[in-house]
C-alpha cells in the first residue's frame, strides 16, 4: 500500500513541476510525510524509516510544510477520536516520533490546540510570506531526501 502510495505522488510528479513553472501555487495535503510516518510507525520490520523514504526519494519537496501538532490528550478530549483504526494512543505516539525524525528546518510547527481563528490566521500568514517569496523568485525546487 505504501508504495501506491508513492507511485500516485511520481504520476503526479511532471504535472505538479509543470504548474510550478506556470507560477502556480500548490497546496498539497499530507503528501509522502505523511505515509513515511505512518508505515513507519508500525513497526513491521523491513519496513523502516529508510525503506519508507526510498520510493519518495527524488520527488519534488515542499517549500512549506505545516505541521499541525496536538497532543494525544488533547486529541482524546475532542469528540470521535479513536474511531479510527489508526487514532490508538500507542501508535499516534509512534507516528508523532517519526514526524520529529523527518522535520527539518522548512516545517512550520503549529499548536492545534489554540482556537482554530487563531491556527488560521498563523497558516495564512506563513503561506502567504512562502508563496511571495517564490513569487520573487530564487527559490530553488528541491528534491526530498
Amino acid at each position: 500500500m505504501h508504495k501506491l502510495f508513492s507511485d500516485n505522488r511520481w504520476e503526479k510528479r511532471d504535472e505538479m513541476l509543470r504548474k510550478l513553472e506556470e507560477g502556480k501555487t500548490l497546496v498539497v495535503d499530507r503528501y509522502a510525510y505523511s505515509g513515511v510516518a505512518f508505515t513507519a510507525a508500525k513497526g513491521v520490520p523491513g519496513l523502516d524509516l529508510e525503506w519508507c523514504k526510498a520510493p519518495d526519494a527524488g520527488l519534488l519537496a515542499p517549500d512549506l510544510i505545516f505541521f499541525l501538532h496536538l497532543s494525544i490528550e488533547e486529541a482524546n478530549r475532542r469528540g470521535g477520536f479513536g474511531e479510527e483504526r489508526y487514532e490508538r494512543e500507542e501508535f499516534q505516539r509512534r507516528v508523532v516520533a517519526q514526524f520529529e525524525t523527518l522535520r527539518d528546518e522548512n516545517w512550520n510547527v503549529v499548536d492545534a490546540a489554540r482556537p482554530l481563528e487563531d491556527i488560521h490566521a498563523d497558516l495564512c500568514k506563513a503561506a502567504t510570506a512562502a508563496a511571495e517569496q517564490c513569487r520573487k523568485g530564487g527559490v530553488a525546487l528541491r528534491t526530498l531526501w
